[in-house]
């Protein structure tokens, strides 16, 4: 599993990734289901 993802999941209400990282993550957030 992508790192950046589990980043995302993990920290969605936290907000510790940047905007565009967010968009990059959804993005592969959304290749992998």
């Amino acid at each position: 599993k992508n790192v950046l993802v589990t980043l995302y999941e993990r920290d969605e209400n936290n907000n510790l990734l940047t905007e565009k990282q967010k968009l990059r993550v959804k993005k592969i957030h959304e290749n992998e289901k």
